[in-house]
């Protein structure tokens, strides 16, 4: 399946668009890449939850570039929520190890 290399061009092409000042084009294409990361992770979530996390992460930070504070609020809370699911069942993998002990 060739959608996860899609998913990562798009979100490339968002941090492009960003760049050049271009943020509502930037915002749609990381949207599309926050929705191609779903489906996988309902099938395998073990598997994709760390890539819809940092695709939600990095989604959030284009409606703060628009001014959109509460928008990019939401967005990261859903990142954050991911990321404490995972670091609670894999803390090994997922925290850092200074928070191990």
């Amino acid at each position: 399946m060739f959608l996860p290399g899609f998913a990562v061009s798009l979100n490339n092409l968002s941090a492009d668009l960003a760049e050049l000042g271009r943020r509502e084009e930037a915002l749609a294409a990381s949207v599309r890449v926050v929705g191609i990361r779903e489906e996988p992770t309902v099938a395998r979530p073990e598997a994709f939850l760390p890539g819809r996390a940092v695709s939600l992460n990095n989604q959030s930070n284009r409606p703060a570039e628009l001014g959109r504070n509460k928008e990019a609020l939401v967005v990261i809370g859903r990142a954050v929520e991911i990321r404490e699911r995972l670091a609670t069942v894999h803390p090994g993998a997922f925290l850092p190890t200074s928070q191990l002990r």
